[in-house]
């Protein structure tokens, strides 16, 4: 739905300010023209939009002052329609009502602006930076103390600390012994419990989106918080999820400026869309046409309907939880809000998209691309690749757990912030497992630049699962282990394919020549392809007949969007948007997979082709035959392992590496996996982002007897 929004959103403001032009245009000369004065404070009204959509893109916000402009320029103008109107004989008929909206819209447009404002990066890194800290008059100190000594009278300077401050507990009304935790149960539920836990880690770590350094202490707390609170990853990730929501929020919404008003505006707007409803059918309307009478009742009716759902909306929000949870703490008694939002919480739909999406090279050589070839506009190129080429797979909370696990052990063997920092510069190092897998593996992921790593992991893990005929018998004879590594495996790989391909902004610091080495690899293996498949398999390939296949496909893709997208609204599974590939197609991947680690790589690609070509695809066919040798030396479960454990570390390189901003920019989509890896991981310490050892003592003069 994300492109028929794109377009409302950009067509709202053109078409409000348009409207407002054609009836500033037109002369008030009869009562008729005087009720459409009265439409256009309607219309500055939907220039302030609804409160769940200030911004469509991160972008939107830095151009507040534009809106800004827009406010004085349309305002100034509605006025100036009602000065116009208001000269004439049928002027005083409709005053009150239309000046009390006229009010409303503007407060409301304010409040976009505002939100805007404050969600612009300038002003968000300035609202952070806490008040300037010159610490003790060193100078008044130090001339005390010169004059002491001079005196000869016995002096020293100590610095005294904060107990308190130093407390290693979490400073997030968690706590630390049984006693106090039972305390906290018995305050609020314990869907309430994580959503104020998750308000206080966003109060402590929105800097993340500025590169705001954080303290040692910040970082310790909230490493005891994720290593001894949290039990399982579907727990952490909830956590997360909900951080996730308040950063949305505050830059896509206006839930920052209503916070900042206590919500005072909405019961204005409430009140002033009423009392305009009831003035004006109060009012004397039988010289109006009826179909103007029609249009206003509809208007009138639509902002309230609005002006109620905004404030269900603002009720029903994890705002509204943390504000219940602290009047249940201070022991104000609100039983029945606080069951009907524990009510809520427990029947919450999902916080993200749990969408993966995935991309699969050799799939892609297989299908023909000339579909897309002839689109001109990259940004239609773009779409029709994520229509035909991207699929889509449910997030399973097991990989979360395996995720999860995986992050708590590397930041359990890394106390101190450079062993932290050691731990994110891995690049599939392989530290706990035996040096054998470490020595073996090295030349496909310390040796070689990350994207490069990317794609000949990618085509490897392909390779290993195509390799091996899974039938219902064989899946049976399969350990459960091994089928959930290889399942994870292949949808980790493929989320990383499509991260590096088709969403780049989310891997550009470490994308290197990723494009360049992607499109010398796909023409390589489709090179191979037509030379090794037999011809009669290769016409079922021929452009035109692909597509017309493409064309007949899209209607029934349409429709079957269509109908997904409004069963998903009642239902959490997502089924895939694209359809499962048939059996001729599976086996026609299966026998090219099979033919391509057919070929001899005794010598390495590079010594036969030389270095002109940066395809890596038998490089990762040498890769994949190493993997299997692991699987037949050890067992297969190890070589899964082996997989899964680097697809996991290549996914949290990525991570740390990627800028803040892009995953800021992905929630507006649902958000991505990779972003609940990058925040998990701030949380768990791993990074660079804890610099700052913040001072928690002053310093004091003794005059000694």
């Amino acid at each position: 739905m994300r492109y028929v929004i794109w377009t409302l959103y950009l067509l709202a403001d053109a078409i409000a300010l348009y409207t407002i032009g054609l009836i500033s245009n037109s002369s008030v000369t009869t009562a008729t023209n005087n009720i459409l004065v009265f439409w256009s404070p309607f219309l500055l009204v939907h220039l302030g939009g609804p409160d769940t959509i200030t911004a469509l893109a991160l972008e939107d916000n830095e151009l507040w002052l534009r809106h800004f402009l827009q406010l004085i320029t349309q305002s100034a103008g509605t006025f100036y329609l009602f000065y116009k109107s208001f000269r004439t004989k049928f002027g005083y008929d409709l005053l009150i009502p239309p000046f009390i909206m006229y009010v409303n819209g503007c407060v409301k447009y304010l409040e976009r602006t505002t939100s805007l404002y404050m969600a612009s990066m300038d002003t968000y890194r300035e609202s952070l930076i806490g008040k300037p800290n010159a610490g003790p008059n060193y100078a008044a100190l130090m001339e005390e103390y010169a004059s002491r000594k001079e005196a000869k009278i016995p002096v020293d300077i100590i610095t005294t600390h904060d107990t308190g401050s130093q407390d290693q507990s979490t400073g997030i009304d968690m706590p630390v012994d049984d006693e106090d935790i039972s305390s906290q149960q018995s305050i609020g539920t314990k869907e309430m419990q994580l959503v104020k836990q998750a308000h206080e880690f966003y109060l402590k770590f929105r800097g993340l989106i500025s590169d705001i350094m954080f303290s040692f202490k910040e970082r310790t707390e909230s490493r005891d918080f994720f290593l001894r609170k949290i039990k399982n990853g579907e727990e952490a990730f909830k956590v997360i999820q909900i951080e996730l929501n308040f950063l949305y929020d505050v830059f896509f919404t206006k839930a920052n400026t209503l916070l900042k008003v206590r919500g005072s505006t909405r019961i204005f707007s409430i009140a002033a869309v009423i009392t305009c409803f009831m003035l004006f059918y109060l009012r004397n309307t039988h010289k109006y046409r009826l179909i103007d009478l029609y249009i206003t009742y509809v208007l009138l009716a639509g902002a309230v309907i609005m002006e109620l759902m905004a404030v269900v909306m603002l009720f029903f929000s994890d705002w509204t939880v943390v504000a219940a949870f602290d009047n249940i703490k201070g022991r104000c008694k609100a039983p029945f809000a606080t069951t009907v939002l524990d009510c809520w919480l427990r029947h919450h739909p999902p916080r993200w998209s749990e969408v993966i999406s995935q991309y699969d090279l050799l799939s892609y050589c297989l299908i023909d691309s000339s579909v897309t070839k002839m689109l001109f506009f990259k940004r239609l190129k773009d779409v029709a690749e994520n229509f035909f080429y991207v699929s889509k797979t449910k997030y399973d909370p097991n990989m979360g757990n395996l995720i999860f696990d995986e992050l708590r052990s590397k930041a359990k063997a890394s106390q101190s912030t450079e062993n932290s920092k050691k731990a994110c510069d891995e690049n599939g190092n392989l530290f706990d497992f035996e040096g054998y897998f470490s020595r073996t593996l090295r030349p496909w992921t310390l040796d070689v630049d990350y994207d490069e790593s990317l794609l000949l992991w990618h085509i490897a893990t392909s390779l290993c699962i195509w390799n091996n005929n899974v039938d219902d018998q064989n899946e049976k004879d399969t350990g459960k282990l091994v089928l959930e590594y290889q399942k994870y495996s292949e949808v980790i790989g493929s989320y990383m394919m499509y991260l590096l391909i088709m969403n780049p902004s989310m891997t550009s610091s470490v994308a290197g020549i990723a494009q360049v080495r992607f499109q010398d690899t796909c023409d390589e293996v489709k090179k191979f392809i037509r030379r090794k498949l037999p011809p009669r398999e290769i016409k079922k390939m021929e452009k035109f007949k692909m597509f017309l296949k493409c064309l007949a496909r899209l209607p029934i893709r349409f429709i079957q969007w269509l109908y997904y997208g409004l069963k998903y609204c009642k239902e959490t599974s997502v089924p895939p948007t694209k359809s499962k590939q048939s059996k001729d197609e599976d086996e026609k991947l299966r026998k090219v997979c099979k033919k391509i680690l057919a070929v001899n790589t005794e010598k390495k690609p590079v010594e036969v082709k030389g270095d002109r070509s940066k395809s890596v695809m038998f490089d990762a066919c040498r890769l994949a035959k190493k993997l299997i040798k692991i699987g037949e030396k050890y067992d297969e479960k190890k070589q899964w392992e082996v997989i899964l454990k680097v697809w996991i570390e290549l996914l949290c390189y990525a991570a740390t590496r990627s800028k803040p901003t892009a995953h800021v920019a992905q929630l507006r989509e649902g958000g991505e996996l990779i972003t609940l890896v990058w925040l998990l991981m701030a949380h768990f310490g791993l990074g660079e982002q804890f610099r700052i050892n913040k001072g928690t003592g002053w310093a004091k003069l003794i005059v000694e007897k």
